[in-house]
């Protein structure tokens, strides 16, 4: 598998790869003026703008991502989890949990595009060393409780805007419905 350090989820990006750790980090001149997203050592740093063509890292580090950020969405289609009338179209119905399952992955969220509630689909834990980049994850994902409520549509939502890998390869859904 894969490392996290290695990880490139940016655009117009740049990475920087030293035998010693390094805080500057020059020839950015394209991205001038922008807010640039970073990835140092496998570790989200927090944005900043270019200026003068670089940045400074608030620790050193060995290999540096730098780049714009993007999001990454995906919002399955309605959910059909039956009702005794025979479809629950229409229907209203509330997603109870979800269930994921990924390859190599980190960080991310998962909730209702509907409501617009969102919650942290990784998080570190007590196995993470605090001066290591998180885990990159593979496997199904303890049951996440939903952060939506009762709608018609029962979609789920997946995104992720950091600079780090998410790859869903199933959505497993608790699912309750109501008669229309």
């Amino acid at each position: 598998g894969g490392e996290v350090r290695d990880a490139f989820f940016l655009d117009c990006g740049k990475t920087v790869e030293s035998a010693a750790p390094v805080t500057e980090i020059p020839g950015l001149e394209h991205l001038e003026g922008l807010a640039v997203h970073i990835l140092a050592d496998g570790a989200v740093r927090k944005p900043q703008t270019v200026r003068n063509g670089a940045i400074t890292l608030d620790r050193p580090a060995r290999v540096i991502q730098v780049g714009l950020p993007y999001e990454s969405r995906l919002e399955t289609t309605f959910v059909e989890a039956g009702a005794q009338a025979g479809t629950a179209q229409g229907a209203k119905k509330r997603v109870v949990k979800a269930q994921l399952r990924v390859l190599e992955s980190a960080g991310g969220e998962i909730g209702s595009p509907a409501a617009g509630r969102w919650q942290t689909i990784f998080a570190r834990d007590t196995r993470d060393k605090m001066d290591s980049p998180a885990r990159l994850v593979s496997g199904d994902l303890a049951n996440t409780p939903w952060p939506g409520g009762w709608e018609t549509g029962g979609s789920v939502g997946i995104r992720q805007q950091l600079p780090l890998p998410l790859c869903v390869l199933a959505i497993v859904m608790v699912v309750e419905t109501t008669d229309l």
